[in-house]
C-alpha cells in the first residue's frame, strides 16, 4: 500500500457518516479518559487524604502513648517519693524512739542516785533512833532505880500523896 491509497483529508472527501461516528467515538474516548482521569485524581486525592489521616492518627496515637508514658513516669516518681517520705518518716520515728529510750535510760541513771538517797536517809534515821535510845539509856536506868527505891521504902499498901512525895525526895537524895 502506498501513501496514496491511504485515506487522508488531503486526498479527497471522505464519507460523512463514518467520520461523524469516529468523531463521536473520539469524543466519547476523550470524555471516558477525562472521567477516568477525574476518578484517578479523586482517588489519588482520597488516598493522600487517607494517608494524611492515617499519619495524623499515628502521630496522635504516638503522642497519646508518649503522654501516657510520661503520666506513668510521673506516677512512678510520685509513688517513689511517697515511699521515700514514708521511709524517712519511719526512720525519724525510729530515731525519736531511740532518743526517748536514751532519755529514759539517762533518767533511770539519775533515779539510781535517787534510789540511793532513800536507803541512806533510812540508815540515818535508824542511826538517830539508836543514838537516841543509847542517850536515853541512863535516864531509863535512873528511872528504874527510882521506882525500885520507892517500892522498897514503902509498905504493902498504897501510899498517900504526902508519903509518896517524901519517898521520892528520900530516893533522890533529898531531905526527909
Amino acid at each position: 500500500m502506498s501513501k496514496e491509497d491511504l485515506p487522508s483529508p488531503l486526498n479527497g472527501p471522505q464519507k460523512k457518516g463514518v467520520t461523524g461516528l469516529g468523531e463521536a467515538f473520539s469524543a466519547l474516548k476523550t470524555m471516558f479518559l477525562g472521567a477516568i482521569a477525574i476518578l484517578i485524581a479523586i482517588a489519588e486525592n482520597l488516598w493522600k487524604s487517607f494517608s494524611q489521616w492515617q499519619l495524623k492518627a499515628k502521630q496522635e496515637a504516638e503522642e497519646l502513648r508518649l503522654q501516657q508514658k510520661e503520666e506513668e513516669r510521673v506516677i512512678r516518681l510520685e509513688e517513689r517519693k511517697a515511699q521515700e517520705e514514708a521511709k524517712i518518716a519511719s526512720e525519724i520515728r525510729l530515731e525519736e524512739k531511740e532518743i526517748r529510750a536514751e532519755e529514759r535510760k539517762n533518767e533511770s541513771k539519775k533515779l539510781k542516785g535517787g534510789k540511793l538517797i532513800y536507803p541512806i536517809l533510812a540508815g540515818f534515821s535508824t542511826l538517830s533512833l539508836i543514838f537516841m535510845v543509847v542517850k536515853l539509856g541512863p535516864i531509863a536506868e535512873w528511872t528504874r532505880n527510882q521506882n525500885e527505891c520507892i517500892e522498897n521504902s514503902s509498905g504493902r499498901g498504897l501510899p498517900t500523896e504526902n508519903e509518896f512525895a517524901s519517898k521520892v525526895m528520900r530516893c533522890n537524895g533529898g531531905h526527909d
